[in-house]
């Protein structure tokens, strides 16, 4: 089996300690690591990465969903396509050529049509003998994201990502293209032409957790956990939080986002009575990657209020670590978390629709049923930790190289 000298992760969303950028990458890291293979990290220019055993060069100006300023609506797609790859290109020519062999394996965990031409140009940089492989993952379908809908650009930004693939595979036969859902890979083998393999979700294998004893608690912790965003129902908590605390005694909430407690959104949140506030920690901010598993751990619920058009065709790194330890999972019907939970016998409790009241209704049906619901989800959580391991991740990638 193919087994690279070194794995070069590029990762432009990668700033900080904490978070699912780096819960991924680390998590890439140390399976790479135990199989015996070094690995160099490329993050952000600007990430803070002090006492960090993780090997890293700081490369990267800007995250994946930069964009520039245009006074031409029209155009603006096709603007920011041409001056970001330049920004990419850039950035990505000063790292020395003498970093790479031809046995290496560089794998970029996330990017738009916005970096492939600038990787394309870039990678013709390096001298044939010592051109790497390459993996790339498709992770955002962002032509299908609201605000590119309501520009418009949709159509545009599918061509540009038709072009600029079939570029980089021409010009770099050595490339393969992976996803972790089908409905993706579905998609962009239509954008493209070009097969899109599925490749497990590397953010599982936690499941040792669930060697620890199982006592029943008398308080169950609903947990929501990650990025103020308007595909994520943050909007919801507030009247989550009434509504459930008022029904149910046995329950308290956790709650932590990434964001400032000072910020409206969190303020938002966060404005809740008084008898509700002892009931309801607040986390605010990144958490280091240990606090932020012992969080999932102490959790009994998770609850993830995801907009279906968004989330019926990514993944979910939430889901994937809560479903590895064995979690009680609430989310939105109509998400790929659907075909997930029926392909995993995953005992998921489905809101069906995407609005506060539906999704209360759903908390309290897995309330009711959760000694039920969590035993199943703890005889499952191996099967889906084991799959969705970084080692698993990691051996099929390599498995893509094989012929090479």
């Amino acid at each position: 089996m193919y087994k690279p000298r070194v794995i070069h992760i590029m990762d432009p969303g990668l700033t900080e300690i904490g978070g699912h950028y780096f819960s991924q990458n680390s998590a890439i890291v140390k399976a790479a690591n135990s199989a015996g293979i070094p690995v160099l990290t490329y993050c952000r220019a600007n990430a803070q990465f002090e006492d960090l055993e993780m090997k890293y060069e700081k490369v990267f100006t800007h995250d994946v969903f930069y964009e520039i300023s245009s006074s031409n609506p029209e155009l603006a797609v096709f603007q920011n396509f041409f001056s970001i790859n330049r920004v990419f290109f850039n950035d990505l020519i000063r790292i020395p050529t003498s970093n790479f062999h031809r046995d290496d394996l560089i794998y970029f965990p996330g990017l738009t049509q916005n970096q492939l031409d600038a990787v394309t140009d870039w990678l013709v940089t390096i001298s044939l003998e010592s051109r790497p492989n390459v993996a790339i993952t498709l992770r955002f379908l962002n032509s299908r994201m609201h605000y590119n809908l309501n520009r418009g650009y949709e159509g545009k930004i599918e061509f540009l990502y038709g072009s600029a693939l079939q570029k980089l595979l021409e010009r770099h036969p050595r490339t393969k293209l992976i996803t972790d859902t089908k409905m993706l890979s579905d998609c962009f083998k239509i954008i493209s032409g070009i097969n899109v393999f599925i490749l497990p979700v590397p953010q599982g294998g936690l499941g040792s957790f669930n060697n620890i004893s199982h006592q029943k608690k008398s308080i169950l912790n609903i947990l929501y956990i990650g990025n103020i965003s308007p595909y994520r129902g943050h909007y919801f908590l507030n009247e989550i939080i009434t509504y459930c605390l008022n029904k149910f005694s046995n329950i308290e909430f956790t709650i932590q986002i990434k964001a400032d407690p000072c910020s409206a959104d969190a303020q938002g949140i966060t404005s809740i009575s008084a008898q509700h506030r002892e009931k309801s920690r607040f986390l605010f901010g990144t958490l280091p990657q240990d606090e932020y598993i012992q969080t999932l751990r102490d959790s009994d619920i998770v609850i993830l209020p995801y907009m279906p058009s968004y989330y019926s065709f990514g993944s979910s790194g939430v889901f994937t670590e809560a479903a590895s330890l064995g979690k009680v999972i609430v989310v939105t019907s109509g998400t790929v978390i659907d075909i997930i939970a029926e392909d995993f016998k995953l005992p998921v409790v489905f809101s069906k629709e995407y609005s506060a009241e539906s999704f209360c209704l759903a908390i309290c049906n897995a309330i009711n049923n959760f000694d039920i619901l969590e035993k199943v989800a703890r005889d499952q959580s191996p099967n889906f930790s084991k799959i969705n391991s970084p080692e698993n991740f990691i051996e099929a990638m390599f498995k893509l190289f094989e012929k090479y």
